[in-house]
């Protein structure tokens, strides 16, 4: 569920919400449509991106291709005795 505001400063984030979704499902830039939609201040961009959906967050598959998790290699040893 999109918040209606930004709990920081206020604003109203009603409008916003489809037009992420839609972004989000054609697979486009996000900041791109929060710029066309006038979200500029920091807080009010990160409630609007906090709420997306769960199959837009990266997998581990691509967090580890990066280097931002352990490798399956590194989790799937044993521990040395």
């Amino acid at each position: 569920m999109q918040p209606l505001r930004c709990w920081t400063c206020g604003r109203s984030l009603h409008g916003i919400s489809s037009a992420l979704q839609e972004t989000a499902n054609t697979g486009g830039s996000l900041g791109d449509i929060l710029d066309k939609c006038k979200v500029n201040r920091y807080c009010c961009r990160r409630f609007a991106l906090g709420e997306l959906p769960r199959k837009d967050i990266p997998s581990n598959d691509f967090m580890r291709h990066f280097g931002y998790v352990a490798s399956k290699e590194e989790t799937t040893t044993e521990p040395s005795r």
